[in-house]
C-alpha cells in the first residue's frame, strides 16, 4: 500500500523527529489509550503508512530503550504497554499540528486506522 503523504513532508517527519515511523507508530499507541498490543498488531498498523515490518520492530525498541513502553513477554509473545513519558507530549502536540493543517486545506494528517 503507498501513502498518501507527500515527500516534503516525510522528509520534515524524519528531520524533526528522526523517523517518520516513529511519528506514525507512537500516534497510533497514544489514539490506542491504555491497552497493551502485540509487536504484530503495530507492524499490521503501521502497514497502512508503507512501513515494514523490521522498522516497526526497530522502532519499538528504540520506544522501549527510552522507556516510553515496557515489553513484557507473554507465554508465546511479548506485548508492550506505554508508560508516562514526558516525551508523549511531543507526539500527541505532533498529531493535533497535523490535524489542524488538514482542517485547513493540507494534505498531511495523521489518522487512526
Amino acid at each position: 500500500m503507498n501513502d498518501a503523504r507527500p515527500v516534503s513532508e516525510l522528509l520534515s517527519l524524519k528531520a524533526l523527529f528522526g523517523s517518520p515511523a516513529r511519528v506514525h507508530l507512537c500516534v497510533w499507541i497514544l489514539l490506542r489509550g491504555d491497552e497493551p498490543f502485540f509487536q504484530t498488531e503495530a507492524q499490521d498498523a503501521m502497514r497502512h503508512h508503507s512501513h515494514a515490518p523490521s522498522v516497526v520492530a526497530g522502532q519499538l525498541d528504540v520506544l522501549v530503550q527510552e522507556d516510553m513502553l515496557m515489553r513484557v513477554a507473554s507465554e508465546r509473545r511479548v506485548y508492550f504497554t506505554a508508560v508516562e513519558s514526558r516525551f508523549w507530549q511531543v507526539f500527541v502536540a505532533l498529531n493535533s499540528a497535523m490535524r489542524d493543517d488538514a482542517n485547513n486545506g493540507s494534505s498531511g494528517v495523521l489518522t487512526a486506522r
